[in-house]
């Protein structure tokens, strides 16, 4: 068995996170978890202390490899700060999962080949990658409908693969490519490989964790998506700030 913290920021007070960790040992759980946090509230104190409590897997929301994107949606990180986040965090021993959401407005080519480098520079152990999704209450949501852009309200289209919104220099069908690009040169089969070799030394059930996700994710993803987007006028201004 294991279990998760459905915490979006679990060391955003490193001193609780750490008082957690010390109490799980404690109590000898002896069980894998996993958490989420920001790149900016961790620490190798916190990190080591969620290693020797058992966490197999810590994901982080990097969203973009390029700073004007995270400028664009007040992330308030920078590409830098992501990619340090996963260096540390793998150096103290654990598996590593980064989101990755593209298509935001403002994305362009460039950004995308962007993300695409940071990706493979950082080298994380498992990536979520997703369609930027308008959700009602989001700033994303909240901001297109300032801007009168009509979104599809096919509540079962907002699966984070499919474009609902689509960059106003960038047509659906080209994102949805860029986006099969990216996601074929992460989890295919000689990627998945390479990105095991620097973690030849893993437990064999680090090693049966690490492969179930990439390789689950590798089948349960193919190229075949749908565009549900409403086209709008080229003339709208897009720009978070």
């Amino acid at each position: 068995g294991a279990f998760s913290f459905f915490d979006d920021a679990f060391t955003y007070d490193k001193e609780r996170a750490i008082k957690i960790c010390q109490e799980i040992r404690r109590r000898k759980i002896n069980v894998p978890w996993d958490a989420q946090t920001r790149v900016d509230r961790i620490s190798p104190e916190v990190l080591d202390a969620m290693k020797a409590a058992d966490c197999q897997l810590l994901s982080f929301g990097a969203e973009s490899g390029c700073q004007k994107i995270l400028d664009s949606v007040h992330k308030k990180t920078t590409v830098e700060m992501n990619e340090k986040a996963i260096k540390m965090a793998k150096k103290a021993g654990l598996t590593v999962a980064m989101s990755v959401i593209i298509g935001f407005p403002g994305e362009t080519k460039e950004s995308l080949k962007q993300t695409y480098d940071f990706i493979h520079r950082a080298e994380p152990d498992y990536v979520y990658l997703c369609m930027a999704t308008p959700y009602p209450g989001t700033h994303l949501g909240s901001y297109l409908q300032e801007l009168g852009w009509k979104v599809s309200d096919d509540w079962s289209k907002y699966d984070a693969t499919k474009v609902i919104v689509s960059p106003l220099n960038m047509t659906p069908e080209k994102l949805l490519e860029r986006y099969d690009n990216i996601k074929n040169s992460i989890y295919g089969t000689l990627s998945i490989l390479k990105r095991a070799l620097p973690n030849i030394t893993l437990s064999y059930e680090q090693a049966v964790f690490y492969f179930a996700l990439n390789y689950g994710y590798q089948s349960k993803n193919n190229p075949s998506h749908k565009s549900y987007i409403y086209r709008n006028p080229p003339d709208v201004p897009v720009d978070f700030n």
